[in-house]
């Protein structure tokens, strides 16, 4: 108690009786009180730090993005039986709604549908290693690309038809134009390769060796990839934290994104998906969420949060839409498919 603060001893015993005595009494214990309290008194411990799946933090609390499409259902949940999954990568979506869903590790695709009851299974006579994207043809068939090397057609039932490529270049992300040409991203290479059904190569760009670059029409971990109504092929080059658009020769068109947690911001944009006025919607691996840009790459709204609760996303990854602009997305590290509207 600081001395100031105490009179002299003998004005202190002037005023000395029961009613003053009980004030001092009452003055002294709140004083020492005080005391006590700032002694020990110690700052506020800071919350622990939620750990996300590596590779992906808590966003930042700055992301204020304008909410879009409404959470509707989900489905799944982790294990290998039917209709759960250990790490859902790539979904596509048929004209009839059925949902395929490239079941990573359990190195599978899932045939749901578009309420997610469990309608069968394949694993290409067990020749699956790692199956990440997955596309539909014109006539329903289902493509798969495995990072094990080979890029697989099936029927919509799993009968195998086609089987192609070579391993060591990780194919991650696939695609098909009007005509059947296959797009297939590379994240080993850093390369998209066009290919003829049957395999034959029409076409590349990227890297000219492995090495990742940053430059216009270069990748650094190519991701998903989809062709827009105008025939034009968007490609998430995660790595570098943007998108890449390329006429179908592979001639570079425009690019966007910056990294970053704030709105319209990427961090390791991942799969892509695009509706019939070349919108696109793109899960960011990092910030857990769906951001929605119109094919210039203005931004327009996002959803989907960091989290396991409905609506809430880790790490998404494949996403895709139905003729009703529903929107499906793999959240692959809650092993759950979650639905949401137009």
């Amino acid at each position: 108690m600081p001395a100031s603060k105490i009179a002299p001893k003998k004005t202190r015993f002037k005023f000395y009786n029961r009613f003053g005595l009980g004030l001092l009494f009452l003055s002294v214990i709140a004083l020492v009180t005080t005391a006590c309290k700032k002694a020990y008194e110690v700052a506020p411990l800071a919350s622990p730090a939620v750990s996300a799946p590596s590779p992906s933090p808590t966003p930042s609390p700055t992301k204020t993005p304008v909410i879009c499409h409404p959470y509707l259902a989900q489905w799944g949940g982790p294990g290998s039986g039917d209709g759960q999954f250990n790490n859902p990568a790539g979904i596509a979506v048929d004209p009839s709604g059925f949902v395929y869903v490239a079941d990573m590790n359990n190195h599978r695709v899932q045939k749901f549908t578009d309420m997610g009851a469990y309608v069968s299974q394949w694993t290409d006579n067990g020749g699956y290693v790692s199956p990440v994207g997955i596309a539909l043809d014109g006539s329903g068939n289902v493509w798969v690309a495995d990072l094990g090397g080979n890029v697989w057609e099936t029927t919509n039932m799993g009968t195998p038809i086609t089987q192609w490529g070579t391993a060591g270049n990780g194919p991650i992300g696939i695609t098909l134009d009007p005509s059947n040409d296959v797009y297939v991203a590379f994240r080993l290479s850093n390369q998209v390769i066009k290919y003829a059904g049957d395999g034959t190569t029409l076409g590349s760009w990227g890297a000219s060796s492995p090495a990742a670059g940053s430059a216009d029409g270069s990748f650094n971990n190519p991701h998903g990839l989809v062709v827009n109504p105008s025939g034009d092929v968007a490609v998430a080059d995660l790595g570098n934290d943007r998108l890449q658009v390329f006429d179908p020769s592979g001639a570079f068109l425009l690019k966007w994104g910056a990294p970053g947690y704030g709105t319209g911001q990427m961090e390791q944009p991942n799969f892509i998906a695009v509706d019939p006025a070349g919108n696109f919607y793109v899960t960011d691996n990092t910030n857990d969420n769906v951001s929605v840009f119109t094919g210039t790459g203005t931004f327009t709204c996002s959803f989907g949060s960091y989290g396991t609760g409905p609506g809430q996303l880790t790490n998404p990854w494949g996403i895709a839409l139905d003729t009703s602009g529903n929107i499906f997305v793999s959240d692959y590290a809650n092993n759950r498919i979650e639905k949401f509207g137009p």
